[in-house]
């Protein structure tokens, strides 16, 4: 189907113009990936893991 030349076929146009670029603007995947920045783990953060032994070692 084609619109005959005017401003009908200029609104199209325009609004096709208009959705293609939105879409572009909304895709995640358009832009660069960031990967986010993971902390080193303290010592805190290994107890759980332990079951009840030192993060610090057998002396503490």
């Amino acid at each position: 189907m084609s619109l005959p030349l005017g401003p009908a076929k200029d609104a199209a146009e325009a609004r096709i113009t208009w959705a293609e670029g939105d879409a572009q603007r909304l895709n995640p995947l358009n832009g660069s990936p960031l990967t986010p920045e993971i902390a080193e783990p303290g010592a805190e953060d290994l107890k759980p893991f332990l079951h009840g032994l030192s993060p610090y070692g057998p002396r503490y």
